[in-house]
């Protein structure tokens, strides 16, 4: 995160995701998502990136793999958060590229094995970064899954957040 920068300037259309999102190619997490600093400089030079205010947040468009993301969130939204969001989403990137299905309805949400595998590496670059559990916890919360799929999110990936330790500590 020592380089990463972010371009608020634009609030729609389609960019290399370079001219979005800057100081990635020497990150070590995004070395290992792609498999080496060659192949990571390849990957995030065709990467594309779509502003685009049918977002929420951000998504990988499982037909063509760009990385969609919301121009008001991209405003927004804290640099940190941002930071871990592109991470989270490079990893679909390349998901994508070898072919997995991103969107597997086989699976609820916090059982895909995209989602986990994408979590992991991005929690992992959290705590890295020096994240506290509990600030990994509510970065885990999204909207679209219940209290009870969050608990068991942070549990299948480690999180030991405060609020589910002091829980435990009264019980």
């Amino acid at each position: 995160m020592e380089r990463f920068e972010v371009n608020r300037k634009e609030t729609h259309g389609e960019f290399p995701l370079s001219e979005i999102f800057r100081g990635l190619e020497d990150a070590e997490v995004i070395q290992s998502i792609f498999g080496g600093r060659d192949a990571a400089t390849k990957a995030l030079n065709s990467a594309r990136v779509r502003l685009d205010d049918s977002a929420e947040y951000m998504y990988v468009d499982d037909t063509d793999g760009t990385i969609v993301v919301s121009g008001k969130y991209l405003q927004s939204a804290s640099e940190s958060l941002l930071y871990l969001d592109i991470i989270h989403e490079l990893v679909h990137v390349r998901q994508y590229r070898e072919g997995r299905e991103l969107f597997d309805s086989k699976f609820s949400y916090v059982d895909r094995p995209t989602e986990l595998e994408a979590y992991r590496v991005t929690l992992d670059e959290a705590r890295r970064i020096g994240m506290t559990e509990k600030e990994i916890e509510d970065y885990l919360y999204v909207e679209w899954i219940s209290k009870k799929e969050h608990k068991k999110l942070a549990e299948t990936l480690g999180v030991n957040g405060l609020r589910r330790r002091r829980n435990r500590q009264t019980t």
